[in-house]
């Protein structure tokens, strides 16, 4: 006579086999009720196989499993990594996604995103300590600074194909409107018979204001390198004065209107550079266009493109 196992007996047997396999290391949901049809249940493997359907029976230590297509196969204990409901799975992935701690989200004050610099003027205000920008002004000049503290940042970056570009900035904040500040700047040519001897330029800065709105000027002294410093300290041919002159404001929250004024005045030039820009300011980037222009011997104008990138 063949006796059959009502679903309650079932159920308790499936239970006690699910307690002996979580002992020997797989999972399965208590959840599993073998006697609701209704159930779907997901098998996931040690191999990585994710299976919809339902459990069919468990003999020993074997699942017998009836996949949507009709189709039954079985595993082992061993084999499995979990099994439990679909819905249980998902639910679990979802829980455990909220409640993973996120990333800080890289956010900058709009008025501080590129107050660090005009045109091509340096202010006296620094980028904050591990943050920094990357920076592109008509596609050939690439630079990235970063701020080694509140007070101090470095740069590097090259003028495309020929010169790379070193650069240091410290300052300090007298009150909340007046900032000081001294750099310097290298161009090194990888040929100085391309584009001449390295460059270096010191300055001064100034700024008056505030991140949203401020006057900055600059004064500084810069001399090419010659072919051999050492050997002949005299060969330096110098630049007695390099100044810049200008400001930046913020405008209706993403509107940045820029002016920056150069002059230069050397044994063989006497240049003003003037320029205007505009830039629109983003969560992380900016985008400026603007018209620079020389005043001097050669007169003319051309049209400027940038864009900046915080990290």
């Amino acid at each position: 006579m063949i006796r059959t196992v009502s679903f309650p007996m079932l159920s308790l047997i499936c239970l006690f086999f699910l307690a002996l396999t979580e002992a020997s290391g797989q999972v399965f949901s208590s959840e599993i009720d073998l006697a609701d049809t209704t159930q779907q249940h997901l098998i996931i493997t040690k191999r990585g196989d994710r299976i919809v359907g339902r459990i069919e029976k468990i003999e020993g230590t074997t699942v017998y499993f009836l996949m949507r297509t009709g189709n039954v196969i079985n595993f082992t204990f061993q084999e499995i990594e979990w099994v439990g409901l679909q819905d249980e799975k998902r639910a679990q992935l979802g829980s455990a996604r909220r409640q993973a701690p996120e990333r800080p989200r890289l956010t900058v004050p709009r008025e501080r995103n590129g107050c660090e610099n005009l045109l091509f003027s340096p202010s006296a205000f620094n980028y904050e300590k591990d943050r920094g920008e990357y920076r592109n002004i008509q596609v050939i000049l690439n630079t990235a600074d970063y701020g080694l503290s509140d007070h101090f940042s470095v740069g590097g970056g090259i003028i495309i194909p020929f010169i790379f570009v070193a650069r240091f900035k410290g300052t300090i904040d007298y009150n909340e409107y007046l900032h000081l500040g001294a750099g310097t700047s290298t161009f090194i040519p990888i040929s100085q018979d391309l584009v001449g001897p390295t460059f270096t330029h010191f300055y001064g800065v100034v700024t008056l204001g505030t991140p949203k709105a401020y006057l900055n000027a600059t004064a500084g002294y810069g001399f090419s390198w010659g072919s051999s410093l050492v050997d002949n300290p005299g060969d330096l041919k110098t630049v007695p004065l390099v100044t810049s002159f200008g400001g930046s404001i913020t405008l209706v929250d993403r509107l940045r209107v820029v002016v920056d004024v150069a002059y230069l005045k050397g044994n063989d030039f006497n240049d003003v550079f003037p320029s205007l820009s505009l830039g629109w300011i983003g969560r992380l980037s900016r985008f400026e266009v603007g018209l620079l222009s020389t005043l001097g011997i050669d007169t003319f104008a051309i049209p400027m493109l940038s864009y900046a990138r915080r990290f």
